[in-house]
C-alpha cells in the first residue's frame, strides 16, 4: 500500500493535535500548578505546596535562612512576625515529619544554609500515612532522587486536567496579592471567616487516620539529629486543637504519641491552652485563625518558656 504524502501530512497533523490535547493542555492548564511553581495561579484547585515550595527554595537558596514546617495549620503562623531569622513558611497540606525530613535532607544537600527550624507538630502527624501523599496529586512530595521527569508523569493527564476544569473556570479571579504573599511568606490564604456555629462540635478526623507512632517518631528523632548535626536551631512544638478534635485525639491514643515525643525533643505543648475552647479562634474544626498563630509566636519568643515541656 502507497501512502501520498498528503496522507503523511494528514498522519501527522493528527499525531499533533492528539499530543496537543493528551501533552500540551495539561501542562497549561496545571491544575496542582507544578509546571507554574515559580507563578503560581489561585485557581480554585488547591496546589501542590510541598512540591511548589520546596522547589522555589531550591531556585532561591539564600533568600530565607529559616523554615517553619508543619500541616496546613501551622499556615496560621505569619513569619514575617518572627524576629529570630527570615522565616519561609513550609506548611502544606497535611504536612507529615516524613516530609519535613525529606524537604530539609533536600535543603541541606543543596547548599541551602539554614539557622532555625521550628516544627509544628499535631495529630495529623502521627495518624495519616505518607504513602497516601505519594498516590496524591495535591500533596505528592518533591522527589528525593530529584528526578522531575518522574514526579511530572502523573500530571499529565487529560482526563484529570478536564475535570479540574469545570472549578478553575468558575473559581474567583485572584487580585495578585495572595500569589505575591505566597512567595514572600509561605503564609496560609485561608478565608478567616468563621463557619462554626453552636452545632459544631464535630471533630476534624479523616477515617483513614490510623496510629503510626513509632516510625513518626523515628522521623522527628531524624530531624532533631540532622538539625543537630547541621548547627540548626530546632523548637518543636504542638498545636492547638479546638476542644473536640483533642478529645477524638485523646481517645485515639495522642498522649501516648505526645508522651514518646518527651522522650526525643523538649517540646512546646499549645495542645489545651485558653483558645482551644473558644469557637472564635477557629475557622473550622481543624485550622486555628492568625490571631492564635500570633500568640504562638509570643510564646515560642519567650525566654521564659511558659509551655516548654524538657525530656
Amino acid at each position: 500500500m502507497k501512502f501520498s504524502i498528503h496522507m503523511i501530512w494528514q498522519a501527522a497533523l493528527a499525531l499533533i493535535l492528539i499530543l496537543l490535547v493528551t501533552v500540551a493542555f495539561p501542562i497549561w492548564l496545571d491544575p496542582y500548578n507544578v509546571f507554574h511553581y515559580d507563578a503560581i495561579r489561585f485557581n480554585g484547585v488547591e496546589p501542590n505546596q510541598n512540591f511548589i515550595k520546596t522547589r522555589y527554595i531550591l531556585d532561591n537558596p539564600t533568600r530565607f535562612d529559616s523554615f517553619l514546617f508543619g500541616s496546613s495549620r501551622v499556615g496560621m503562623i505569619d513569619v514575617s512576625k518572627i524576629k529570630e531569622g527570615r522565616f519561609y513558611n513550609m506548611s502544606y497540606s497535611e504536612g507529615l515529619p516524613q516530609e519535613h525530613l525529606g524537604n530539609l535532607k533536600c535543603f541541606v544537600a543543596n547548599g541551602v544554609k539554614i539557622s532555625n527550624v521550628w516544627l509544628g507538630l499535631d495529630n495529623i502527624s502521627c495518624f495519616s500515612d505518607p504513602e497516601r501523599h505519594k498516590k496524591s496529586l495535591m500533596r505528592k512530595p518533591y522527589p528525593a532522587d530529584g528526578n522531575l521527569w518522574k514526579f511530572y508523569l502523573p500530571y499529565i493527564n487529560c482526563s484529570k486536567a478536564f475535570h479540574a476544569l469545570d472549578t478553575i473556570l468558575g473559581a474567583k479571579k485572584s487580585d495578585g496579592e495572595k500569589e505575591k504573599d505566597f512567595y514572600a511568606t509561605g503564609n496560609s490564604w485561608l478565608s478567616q471567616e468563621t463557619n462554626l456555629d453552636e452545632k459544631a462540635n464535630r471533630p476534624a478526623w479523616d477515617k483513614r487516620f490510623t496510629p503510626r507512632f513509632d516510625k513518626s517518631i523515628e522521623e522527628i528523632k531524624e530531624i532533631v539529629d540532622l538539625c543537630k548535626e547541621n548547627g540548626i536551631k530546632l523548637k518543636v512544638f504542638v498545636n492547638p486543637l479546638y476542644v473536640d478534635t483533642y478529645k477524638k485525639c485523646l481517645e485515639e491514643g495522642y498522649g501516648d504519641f505526645l508522651t514518646e515525643l518527651g522522650k526525643v525533643t523538649p517540646y512546646y505543648d499549645f495542645s489545651t491552652i485558653p483558645q482551644t475552647a473558644n469557637r472564635n479562634d477557629y475557622i473550622e474544626t481543624s485550622h486555628y485563625r492568625f490571631e492564635v498563630g500570633d500568640y504562638l509566636i509570643k510564646c515560642l519568643e519567650d525566654p521564659e518558656e511558659p509551655f516548654l515541656k524538657k525530656q
